[in-house]
């Protein structure tokens, strides 16, 4: 096929034969190379018939509408109503890029509003959006977002949507966008005006595609410059002995945030000395949000000036999570890897908010598979349903009511409700589906080369 692939650009696939079909696991099927599309795909193709461009058609009107009918579901008043409470994260990435170019210290606080605590570099990134009217804003990040959940679907939904004819694959794809806005951490992403979406599109851009224009690592360093939790991916990079791709990453952070340097001297040397471990700025550590194990376990008892039992943990749920990623890495899934190192990210990290967990689309994909196993399409059904009904706010809320006596032998099992979410990612990380084949590779080629990955349907 020549090398053509950029970053995000695949294989196109064809349906293997009956018996090919049922040598493949889930496992396997997802890193299978599609070679080309076969004679009778390519006259229909190069037919185009009236009917077929027409169902097409309708199957693009049905996802947009699908996917403007979930975005509009609770962002349509900060969208559009100019009286609309703001999206007060995006507000706070405008502010920083307005105090870069005003040349004023970025982690100053402006009075009763939010607290820019990013890295640097995320002030130097979020510049173009400074100058742009409030509510241009606010459509082109909720556009941007919305264009990489879709891709992001597509890929991470790719057994499934394989099965279909195109016109199919578009209108389930626009469907499956929908569901996934409707979900609390997604749709927090676009309340807020948040940038988790994007930073989890840089990640699974850079290490997915099998050839791409910019070395691999280069986008890994990029979000890590940005937001320092996609660094576990780097660590990932090391564990699978990728050490080209890790040394770029390593590299890409590092001049990123000489930039920053060069720029804003002042504020990252405030920001290594001071704000990386001021911990406070970001919010209370037991708040309901926080679905980290440090969240879940401040929530059963504080744990100021004894975080041993957290670090055990957290050591636990690395080596766990890292290790099934080496595991799924070995065995073909690139993206069963990807999502597991995204899942550990949240989990360990002090803060883990609920819209951190974008981690949980790859992961319902690869929950679904094919969708020819009907318990684990069945469990991803509940797991959704346990994603759109608010379950941590409605148990916070219970917590809150609470008085002594017979109330408080409710309080154990609405703290365990409040933590839902952060439970559904440890679940995914010590049990979620990873390949049960070997499929080492034939070619001999270099550990820094990276497996056959998914392949989007085409």
């Amino acid at each position: 096929m020549g090398d053509r692939h950029a970053i995000g650009e695949f294989d196109a696939p064809v349906e293997p034969s009956v018996g090919r079909r049922a040598s493949l696991d889930q496992g396997a099927d997802r890193s299978v190379l599609w070679r080309g599309r076969s004679t009778a795909d390519g006259a229909a193709t190069g037919a185009a018939p009236r009917r077929r461009r027409l169902g097409l058609g309708v199957a693009w009107a049905v996802a947009v509408v699908a996917v403007l009918a979930a975005v509009t579901r609770d962002a349509a008043t900060k969208l559009w109503w100019t009286d609309a409470v703001a999206m007060e994260d995006l507000d706070v990435y405008r502010r920083a890029g307005q105090a870069v170019l005003d040349a004023s210290p970025v982690y100053e606080p402006a009075g009763s509003q939010l607290v820019f605590t990013y890295p640097p570099p995320a002030a130097l990134a979020a510049v173009p959006l400074a100058p742009l009217p409030q509510r241009a804003a606010y459509l082109l990040w909720t556009a941007a977002q919305v264009a990489v959940l879709a891709w992001l679907v597509w890929i991470s939904f790719a057994p499934l949507l394989r099965r279909w004819s195109r016109d199919r694959q578009v209108a389930a794809a626009g469907l499956l966008t929908a569901v996934a806005l409707v979900t609390v951490p997604l749709n927090s992403n676009l309340e807020l005006g948040q940038v988790n979406v994007l930073l989890a599109g840089l990640v699974v851009a850079d290490l997915l595609p099998r050839r791409r224009r910019l070395p691999q690592g280069v986008l890994v360093g990029l979000a890590t410059a940005c937001k320092l939790v996609p660094g576990l991916f780097i660590v990932y990079l090391l564990a699978v002995r990728r050490w080209r791709a890790a040394a770029v990453a390593v590299t890409s952070f590092l001049v990123v945030n000489l930039v920053a340097w060069l720029v804003l001297p002042d504020s990252v040397g405030r920001y290594w000395t001071a704000e990386l471990w001021a911990t406070e700025r970001i919010g209370s550590l037991d708040y309901t949000s926080n679905q980290s194990v440090r969240g879940m376990l401040e929530r059963v008892a504080p744990l100021a000036g004894r975080p041993a039992v957290w670090l055990l943990l957290v050591a636990a749920v690395t080596i766990v999570g890292l290790g099934r990623a080496v595991l799924a890495h070995r065995r073909g899934d690139e993206l069963a890897a990807i999502t597991l190192v995204g899942l550990v990210g949240v989990l360990v990290s002090p803060v883990g908010w609920i819209h951190h967990l974008v981690w949980f689309v790859p992961a319902l994909g690869l929950l679904v598979g094919d969708g020819r196993d009907r318990r684990r399409v069945g469990s991803a059904l509940v797991v959704t349903a346990l994603l759109v009904v608010r379950l941590p706010w409605m148990a916070a809320d219970a917590l809150a009511g609470l008085g002594a006596g017979t109330d408080a032998l409710l309080r154990p099992p609405l703290t365990a409700i409040e933590s839902t979410y952060g439970l559904l990612a440890l679940a995914c990380v010590l049990v979620g589906p990873v390949p049960r084949r070997w499929r080492p590779s034939s070619t001999g080629a270099a550990r820094d080369a990276p497996v056959p990955m998914v392949r989007p349907p085409r």
